[in-house]
């Protein structure tokens, strides 16, 4: 008799052992035949003389060692036969959960900040526990519940425990806004800051009279004008974050006293513009002789201009 059988481990993962066996006879053969240790595990048909065949085991557990036997069989003889001890693979780590990153800290701008920029800048302190790179995530919404209208405005990532900067781009009004961090993945995003408000009060246009008003000329304000012009100034108060003023309102065909004049003065005085308005005036109910009342000149009417066109 001459011939051999010899088993190898061809390769393995945790869970299988792949074998293979090299044999050669001049007997003859019929089958190999296989099994793990001590129980029978299948046969694999030859033919010829000599050959190389693989089988794999499976379903075992990892990090184990297996004895794995082979026998070359001819006519139900054991003619040849090997055996090797051999290991399945060790179980790769369960990789550590992630954290998911810090709340932002150190927020700006402040609560309740008022601004008269459409475009305000968002800045916060971000970092992740893992040292993951982050992003500040800032919402924004007209509504302090932000059950809708909310608009969502991302940073660039950063490096862990820098700052991170957004702009956003508001109309004017009252905005509520909360931030949360995100190191990329959604189901990990950090909780939500409280809720902040600004308050956007855009800068309302200057003013210009509807016609020349200049000294030593003839000049006319309509009673439309005037209102308007009162009107006007609320928008400037409104923006100061101060209430309407108080005016009575001009009629067409009817006098214009110098009371009125004065409301518009003190309204405008009440803002602090850097240009001071003219002084107030007297009137002909204020005085028992018509004549010592004040005239309303185009110069007064210009400075009122001037002074509400120069707050900021």
């Amino acid at each position: 008799m001459s011939g051999y059988v010899n088993l190898y481990k061809d390769s393995s993962t945790e869970s299988s052992i792949r074998v293979r066996a090299e044999w050669s006879t001049t007997e003859g053969g019929d089958q190999l035949q296989w099994a793990i240790d001590g129980s029978g595990a299948g046969t694999t048909d030859i033919s010829g003389d000599s050959g190389t065949n693989y089988t794999t085991f499976s379903g075992l557990d990892p990090d184990t060692y297996y004895t794995i036997e082979v026998a070359l069989i001819d006519n139900n003889t054991d003619i040849y036969e090997d055996s090797g001890t051999y290991s399945t693979d060790a179980s790769e780590p369960e990789p550590e959960p992630d954290d998911p990153p810090y709340t932002p800290s150190n927020l700006s701008p402040s609560d309740g900040y008022e601004t008269s920029d459409t475009t305000p800048t968002f800045s916060a302190d971000v970092s992740d526990p893992d040292g993951d790179d982050c992003s500040l995530v800032v919402e924004t919404s007209p509504y302090s519940d932000f059950g809708a209208g909310v608009d969502v405005w991302q940073s660039s990532y950063v490096s862990s425990g820098s700052r991170a900067y957004v702009t956003a781009s508001l109309s004017e009004g009252v905005w509520y806004w909360r931030a949360y961090t995100t190191s990329g993945d959604p189901s990990l995003d950090s909780s939500y800051t409280s809720t902040r408000d600004l308050e956007i009060r855009v800068r309302p246009n200057n003013w210009s009279w509807s016609s020349n008003v200049s000294s030593g000329e003839d000049f006319n304000i309509s009673a439309s004008e005037w209102n308007n012009f009162t009107d006007r100034i609320d928008e400037f108060r409104q923006y100061k974050g101060l209430a309407d003023g108080t005016y009575s309102e001009a009629h067409v065909d009817g006098d214009f006293y110098a009371y009125q004049f004065n409301q518009a003065v003190n309204e405008i005085s009440d803002m602090n513009p850097p240009t001071s308005p003219p002084s107030t005036k007297v009137g002909v109910s204020d005085v028992s002789n018509p004549k010592d009342a004040d005239d309303i000149l185009a110069s007064d009417l210009n400075q009122l201009k001037d002074s509400l066109n120069s707050i900021d």
